[in-house]
């Protein structure tokens, strides 16, 4: 089983955390943006791993055995904080998009300007991983368009069908005639006779 299936501790999975994911789990999901702020000074702060350790211990009871343990910490801090700001980045440019493109009319230009960007980020940054998923997220909203078009046509059809079928209703009636025994059929419209 690779680390991606793996469940969740408390999900039927009957080994504890390791340490190091204790550490991240309390880190996402209990400690306040001050706490982090003060951790993260005392990570990069000239105090020893030894030390750093301990005050961990104490304050968590989270017993990281290995300088290596914190160095992985730090790392993944790093790219958490990273994603974060790219996350930040892009709802401000999605933002500014939105403005300039605008309306309905100007959605799949703006769509295809943040696609344009992000994969260029991609690219610049190296992180393929994150272009895949775009480009999952692109194709998924391409089929989503597709979908929603057949879905329309189907309508149409489905319409465009009931309405012939009323009017080929209609034309197999004979015809009203006028109380002179005149067809309607006949008479020229707007009395033009």
């Amino acid at each position: 089983m690779n680390s991606r299936t793996r469940k969740p501790y408390g999900a039927g999975n009957d080994k504890p955390p390791r340490e190091l994911s204790r550490l991240k789990l309390l880190w996402q999901k209990s400690l306040s943006d001050t706490e982090k702020t003060y951790w993260r000074d005392r990570l990069y702060a000239s105090v020893t791993m030894a030390k750093l350790r301990e005050e961990i211990l104490e304050r968590w009871q989270i017993k990281l055995d290995y300088d290596s343990q914190l160095l992985a910490f730090r790392r993944w801090d790093e790219r958490e904080c990273e994603a974060e700001f790219e996350r930040e980045l892009q709802q401000d440019e999605e933002q500014r998009l939105a403005e300039e493109f605008g309306g309905p009319c100007g959605l799949p230009r703006m769509r295809q300007e943040v696609l344009r960007r992000y994969y260029q980020r991609v690219l610049a940054t190296g992180d393929f991983k994150q272009g895949l998923s775009i480009a999952r997220e692109h194709r998924n909203i391409k089929k989503l368009a597709i979908d929603t078009r057949k879905i329309r046509l189907r309508e149409i059809k489905l319409q465009q069908s009931s309405e012939h079928a009323t009017h080929s209703a209609s034309d197999s009636r004979p015809p009203l005639t006028l109380a002179s025994g005149v067809s309607s059929l006949d008479t020229p419209p707007n009395g033009l006779a």
